[in-house]
C-alpha cells in the first residue's frame, strides 16, 4: 500500500507547478523556461522576466526586451500572423509589469497583436530605438 502510494504521489508531483513555480528577473534561462527550446543566435535580450504559478497546469508570464532585430521581427510577425494595433494601456497599466517594460507611454510604440482573442501574445516595437518589447501570458 505505502508503495502505491508513493508512486501515485511521484507521478502526481511531476505534473504539478507547485514544485517549479518562482519568479525569475534577467536569467539566462528565462527563454527556456517560457519557450522550452534554446535562444536563437541573433536575439539579444536586454531584459527578461518569467513567472511560473503554482498551479497543476503549465501557466506563466513572460515579458522580454531585446535589442532592435529586423530580420526576428518580420518572422516573429508571421508565424504568429500578428497584425497591427492599436495603442494598448492594457500591459502598461499590469500590476505583475516590471518597471522596465513598456517605460515610455504606450503611443511611442508600434503594436501588434494576435486576431486571435484566445492569444494574449502583444508586441511592442520602441519607435525610437527599435527595442522590440512582448510579453505572453498562460493560463
Amino acid at each position: 500500500m505505502i508503495i502505491r502510494l508513493s508512486f501515485i504521489l511521484l507521478i502526481l508531483s511531476q505534473g504539478c507547478g507547485y514544485f517549479f513555480a518562482g519568479s525569475w528577473e534577467d536569467d539566462p534561462n528565462n527563454w527556456i523556461r517560457a519557450y522550452n527550446q534554446e535562444k536563437p543566435d541573433d536575439i539579444q535580450i536586454v531584459h527578461s522576466y518569467f513567472e511560473r504559478f503554482a498551479h497543476w497546469s503549465y501557466e506563466f508570464d513572460f515579458y522580454i526586451q531585446i535589442q532592435p532585430n529586423s530580420e526576428f521581427l518580420q518572422k516573429i510577425i508571421a508565424e504568429r500572423e500578428l497584425v497591427p494595433a492599436p495603442a494598448s494601456d492594457k500591459l502598461a497599466s499590469s500590476n505583475n509589469r516590471p518597471a522596465w517594460f513598456l517605460p515610455k507611454p504606450t503611443e511611442e510604440y508600434t503594436v501588434f497583436s494576435s486576431p486571435n482573442k484566445f492569444d494574449s501574445f502583444e508586441l511592442y516595437v520602441d519607435n525610437e530605438t527599435g527595442d522590440i518589447f512582448w510579453n505572453e501570458t498562460q493560463f
